[in-house]
């Protein structure tokens, strides 16, 4: 059961059990916010019926301005330029995963129409992983006898 909100006249005389001025306020507040809330849920708001017919009846004529953009003329221009950019990292930064990965795109490169591009990834790829895992072997070589070297000093002098 909800409670009757007060009127001006009684919160004014007030009495410590009566409810005070800004208890009011609130009251009615909360009143009016209610109501606005019963009618948006119902479909309608109050002030903008207006406004929502307006822009429901531009959504159902609305047309695209811009043009839809035509397929580009070379399609796997963009599949080898990336795979070449993985060859190139493969030769310092994990090998056995840049490596493949570039030659897969070299191959989708070529299937898609850019054959010479596609190509280029293959090969470059290819040699790069190659060339980036032999470099990773003699770095790790080269750190093992560093390392040795250290700890023997360390442990027999």
């Amino acid at each position: 059961m909800a409670e009757r909100c007060p009127d001006k006249t009684e919160v004014e005389g007030s009495i410590p059990s009566m409810p005070t001025k800004s208890s009011w306020t609130v009251c009615h507040f909360l009143k009016k916010l209610l109501t606005i809330f019963r009618e948006i849920l119902k479909g309608r708001n109050l002030k903008n019926d207006n406004l929502k017919n307006k822009v429901m009846s531009q959504q159902e004529n609305y047309i695209p301005t811009s043009p839809i953009e035509p397929p580009s003329e070379h399609p796997g221009r963009t599949s080898g330029i990336i795979g070449i950019v993985c060859a190139v990292i493969s030769i310092l930064f994990f090998p056995i995963i840049f490596g493949p990965v570039g030659i897969v795109l070299g191959v989708k490169a070529r299937q898609k129409g850019s054959k010479n591009l596609g190509l280029v990834a293959i090969i470059l790829s290819a040699v790069f992983m190659v060339g980036g895992m032999l470099l990773g072997i003699l770095v790790g070589l080269s750190m093992a006898t560093q390392l040795q070297g250290l700890l023997g000093v360390f442990l027999f002098h």
